[in-house]
């Protein structure tokens, strides 16, 4: 990547964020991806199972679970999230909107752990950039690779 997308990436702070699950509970399923990053986690997935064969988590949950919030409000959870460790299997690959968790004026931390949200012009530059490429969730781009048998 170059350009703001890539500056605004290099910029995230997230030496605050090692350790911390407080997002934990904003991973929803769904989320949009680029074709890039799609690869990007396949990559990575195939890369962490080659070298550990009993790793479960070598593929995303075959369905996303459903987490009941209360007063019937039942959100479907990231098939990447796992709930057991309270972390994100795909942390190091995970996609923008992930990574802007916390970093950003709407999408604030929720424990608070973060001291500065990214300056808003730059993330508008960035996500500019990042918004002229067709994004699509996970399983979207899975169901169009199986069908290309790539």
């Amino acid at each position: 990547m170059v350009g703001a997308l890539a500056e605004l990436l290099q910029s995230l702070d997230l030496s605050v964020c090692n350790g911390c699950d407080g997002c934990g509970l904003r991973c929803t399923a769904g989320v949009p991806m680029t074709h890039q990053e799609y690869v990007q986690i396949r990559a990575y997935l195939h890369r962490r199972c080659r070298l550990d064969a009993a790793n479960t988590e070598c593929s995303p949950k075959g369905e996303n679970p459903i987490a009941d919030l209360g007063d019937g409000v039942r959100i479907a959870l990231c098939s990447f999230r796992d709930d057991m460790r309270g972390r994100c299997t795909i942390y190091p690959v995970r996609p923008l909107i992930c990574r802007l968790m916390g970093h950003v004026p709407w999408l604030p931390c929720p424990v608070e752990r973060v001291p500065a949200v990214m300056r808003p012009e730059v993330v508008r530059r960035a996500l500019d950039e990042y918004c002229v490429w067709e994004r699509r969730p996970y399983e979207e781009w899975d169901r169009q690779a199986s069908r290309e048998g790539s």
